[in-house]
């Protein structure tokens, strides 16, 4: 697959890549998930929460236990709760400087998440359901975008 930016939305890549790695996509809200499923996703986006914070050089003292409650899904507060990550997560392209770049970033890490299927294009995936590198796996390397977004430019003022 070859995506460029103006090809597709962040959420519809995202469900590309849950698609191609056997992932349930929902089109309505639900009130009920597998325990799995529900503990899957709250791990992987905690897994996330705790590398942005060691990246910010915050320490974090343990990582949290996850015991899942018996109970069902309330659609409102768990859009709210989704919707408040993102909005947060999107202030801090904004506040680290990086929303100059933070689509081709996302373009780069769905290619290299989408490169994760195996030689047969099935997910490779752990006991949890994480999905896991498959033998074409190429890693992103967003160093030279970076790179490429803090060199200095210059603002030539025309006074002709």
């Amino acid at each position: 697959m070859n995506y460029s930016s103006d090809d597709k939305s962040e959420l519809r890549m995202v469900r590309d890549f849950m698609e191609a790695n056997d992932q349930t996509v929902r089109f309505k809200p639900v009130t009920e998930l597998a325990e799995h499923e529900k503990m899957l996703r709250v791990s992987l986006l905690l897994e996330e929460v705790f590398e942005l914070a060691e990246a910010m050089g915050i320490e974090v003292s343990g990582r949290p236990t996850l015991i899942s409650k018996d109970r069902t899904i309330d659609p409102v507060e768990t859009l709210d709760a989704l919707s408040d990550i993102m909005y947060v997560l999107l202030g801090a392209y904004h506040t680290t400087g990086l929303a100059c770049i933070a689509k081709q970033a996302f373009l780069d890490v769905h290619m290299s998440n989408m490169s994760k299927l195996g030689p047969d294009l099935r997910p490779v995936k752990n006991a949890d359901g994480k999905v896991m590198k498959g033998p074409y796996y190429r890693p992103v390397d967003l160093r030279p975008l970076v790179t490429d977004a803090m060199k200095p430019t210059v603002i030539f003022d025309d006074q002709s």
